[in-house]
């Protein structure tokens, strides 16, 4: 298994990593708060940025505990960023607060449970 920053990011960010999943590397945009309430500011540049085609994309936005958080698809970031959902702020980002509905998007409570969301490829990988 393979994990580290995206190459394809202008400029260069931590914040999203490339996995080395089959047939195609899995892109994370990570985004941690470490205690709740969560909330995040996802740069609609970034956003853009990911949208290239073929390699699947999600948003993790972990809370408090690493395996802790809410993975969202590229469809999910999608329907939520067009219907308002998350709202586009002054300063170019959505925000998505984890207060009452982060927007409906699958939450985890566990390491194995994050896997089955955003890497089920890397099940066996894991040891899991």
């Amino acid at each position: 298994m393979s994990c580290g920053r995206w190459r394809g990011a202008s400029p260069s960010s931590a914040n999203v990593l490339a996995v080395g999943t089959k047939p195609e590397q899995t892109l994370l945009y990570v985004k941690c708060r470490t205690g709740p309430p969560g909330f995040r500011g996802l740069i609609a540049s970034r956003l853009s940025e990911l949208n290239a085609p073929g390699k699947p994309r999600f948003i993790v936005l972990i809370v408090g505990s690493a395996e802790t958080g809410y993975v969202a698809s590229q469809s999910d970031v999608g329907a939520r960023t067009s219907s308002g959902a998350w709202a586009l702020s002054g300063d170019g980002d959505f925000k998505v607060n984890e207060c009452g509905d982060p927007g409906g998007i699958s939450h985890f409570r566990s390491f194995d449970a994050f896997l089955d969301l955003a890497l089920p490829t890397l099940r066996g990988a894991a040891g899991r």
